[in-house]
């Protein structure tokens, strides 16, 4: 009997890895990100204070914050299946052509890092974005560096579909 447990674990355990860590698309949920094209203006006094702030605190609390990744908030719609969702969308200081979509919880999470530059849509490996009340700016902050990828979003051909600054994808 004990042999047969162990058996049906180590099934399950194998069988783990050929879902975890892919994509699925679901065919019922069109996404799509439109992006206006305008420049990001240069962070305020008051965005790196509030940053210098929460590395401290994070520093006081025992962690590493050894990366700091600052993002701008941008004139942006997300859409699943039509509906403009009410998220914040944010590009990436040091590459405006990198976006990080967040959900609408709290605290919020990275729901997708979108790069028009490389034509690739991710699932983040880290969810943790800190974002301040005024929501004109977010920080990403991790112990290690970060490509901005993840889980490749990816499924037939055509999908995801960029064009200039918009994409769709299931």
């Amino acid at each position: 009997m004990a042999s047969r447990s162990l058996t049906a674990l180590v099934l399950a355990l194998v069988a783990i890895p050929a879902f975890a860590g892919y994509w699925r698309p679901d065919p019922s949920q069109l996404r799509e990100l439109r992006v206006s094209s305008e420049s990001l203006s240069p962070a305020k006094e008051s965005e790196d204070s509030w940053i210098e702030g929460l590395v401290t605190n994070l520093r006081r609390g025992g962690n590493r914050p050894d990366h700091v990744y600052r993002f701008a908030a941008v004139s942006a719609e997300y859409r699943i299946n039509g509906k403009v969702q009410d998220v914040l969308t944010c590009a990436y200081r040091q590459n405006p052509q990198i976006f990080i979509i967040l959900s609408d919880s709290s605290p919020p999470w990275a729901q997708f890092i979108v790069n028009f530059e490389q034509k690739s849509i991710y699932k983040p490996g880290w969810s943790t974005v800190y974002v301040p009340p005024s929501r004109s700016f977010c920080a990403v902050v991790l112990d290690h560096e970060t490509n901005f990828r993840g889980i490749p979003v990816v499924g037939e051909a055509g999908n995801p579909s960029f064009d200039g600054r918009s994409v769709e994808w299931h």
